[in-house]
């Protein structure tokens, strides 16, 4: 059997140059992935946030345009809120706003909705005929995330009959 000399294995230094590349390659794909993970991750958080701060301005501007009476509930500023109004038939319609742990709850003539979660506090004002409002929330958890959102509405001018 007949060896051929010209054909050689790898050097141990060649192999350990080979596996220092393998790892610095593997270690920076490991740390992209992370980093990857992690603004997902926050994103997600901050995103959940922003839609629940979103849906409560939602109601509380729809109902607040609404109302022909407005009570704040707690002191000043206040922790609730009770709007009134009357429909196109006249038939009263009443909204609550309450924080409770960490839910803003809203009550529409005895039925009770969450409309936001991991809410830290909120509170309302009215100056005049412009009510003011301000949600803060704080996700909880591995990405904790915190937003504050201020409204203000017009309150709508009613003219008795």
């Amino acid at each position: 059997m007949k060896v051929d000399t010209k054909q050689r294995g790898m050097t141990l230094i060649e192999l350990l140059i080979a596996l220092g590349i393998t790892g610095v390659i593997i270690g920076g794909l490991g740390a992209s992935i992370y980093t990857i993970m992690s603004v997902t991750g926050r994103g997600n958080a901050e995103i959940y946030l922003l839609r629940d701060m979103q849906s409560a301005s939602h109601w509380i501007s729809n109902d607040a345009r609404k109302a022909k009476d407005v009570t704040l509930i707690g002191g000043i500023p206040a922790n609730g809120i009770v709007l009134e109004w009357d429909d196109s038939q006249g038939n009263p319609h009443s909204s609550n706003y309450t924080h409770s742990g960490r839910e803003l709850i809203r009550s529409v003539n005895g039925t009770s909705t969450i409309i936001a979660w991991n809410v830290s506090s909120i509170e309302f004002s009215l100056n005049d005929d412009v009510l003011t409002y301000t949600l803060t929330s704080e996700t909880e958890g591995r990405w904790v995330v915190n937003k504050e959102v201020a409204g203000h509405v017009n309150l709508r001018a009613w003219e008795e009959n």
